[in-house]
């Protein structure tokens, strides 16, 4: 094993000691093993520290922070601890299934590729609602992908693999509370092309605390943030994204209301309805959706 692994995988935690053991099994399960583990404790208060301690495996190194930051934040001091030639990001009620990062290492031999994602399983189980893989696309979209990504954030941030030195050509990871992966995706996505890999890979855990659900609102003040950075020519069709996504999460309320009031434009909400219902009905009666139930059985016991 290289005293420089070719893989990075950050691993942030607060307070995350209920599925933090899953999260780290599912690395050291791995196919492929040239990775280290960089787990950032922000300062918890539960018995994370002494789960990470437990493990004897000297790829997995263990930081404290000198004091508790944003998420955006954390991810960054992390980053700057960093050895690999990529990086890779797992949140602690998250996991990986075994060919995670194998399915990635063949394809990122290609040097001009910035980004690599893939397919992943949404556990809903444990708040009693069905499972299903995403993204609900019958192909996943790669190349130069900018202008798909400001109508929404695609990417699976836990399927994500990143070159390091893409990362720190857009200055890495700035401290947001929430947003910090569809940020640098965005970034990423202006400078680099970026390559899918149709594979389900991983599983995003729905545990009813996750902060998507209980501070959704920041989360959307935070997307109006981004979108208020982007280049003028992409900002209507993201503020129609935007809108779309509003409308289906709250109906028509205050917060949709005022995003469509920011910019956004009647005939590209409805370009962007079309767009997605004839992708999702395209999705549906392909084969993949079946193949897609199936994975899903096997891994949550549900199907979509």
């Amino acid at each position: 094993m290289s005293s420089k692994p070719l893989i990075s995988i950050l691993m942030n935690c607060f307070n995350g000691e209920r599925y933090l053991r899953q999260a780290i099994e599912s690395v050291l399960l791995q196919t492929f093993g040239d990775w280290e583990l960089l787990f950032w404790d922000n300062q918890s208060t539960d018995k994370s520290a002494e789960i990470v301690e437990n493990y004897t495996d000297t790829r997995i190194r263990y930081f404290r922070s000198q004091e508790h930051t944003t998420l955006g934040e954390a991810r960054e001091l992390a980053r700057g601890c960093i050895r690999g030639k990529w990086l890779t990001v797992l949140d602690v009620d998250d996991y990986w299934l075994p060919e995670n990062l194998e399915s990635r290492v063949s394809v990122s031999v290609e040097s001009d590729v910035g980004l690599i994602y893939s397919r992943y399983v949404v556990d809903r189980t444990l708040v009693s609602e069905s499972s299903f893989v995403m993204p609900l696309r019958r192909r996943l979209s790669q190349g130069q992908i900018y202008s798909d990504l400001t109508e929404k954030n695609f990417i699976g941030f836990h399927t994500a693999l990143y070159r390091a030195d893409a990362v720190e050509s857009v200055g890495g990871f700035r401290p947001l509370p929430y947003s910090s992966d569809y940020d640098l995706n965005l970034r990423i996505a202006q400078k680099w092309p970026v390559k899918a890999v149709d594979q389900v890979v991983a599983v995003y855990r729905i545990h009813g605390k996750n902060r998507s659900v209980t501070e959704a609102k920041d989360m959307l003040d935070e997307r109006a943030i981004l979108i208020s950075q982007m280049p003028a020519d992409r900002k209507v069709y993201a503020w129609s994204g935007f809108f779309v996504d509003c409308l289906r999460a709250t109906r028509l309320s205050a917060e949709s209301i005022a995003i469509f009031q920011k910019g956004a434009s009647i005939g590209l909400i409805l370009l962007i309805c079309f767009k997605r219902l004839t992708r999702y009905i395209s999705y549906c009666l392909s084969a993949i959706r079946k193949y897609h139930r199936g994975i899903t059985r096997q891994i949550v016991g549900t199907s979509s």
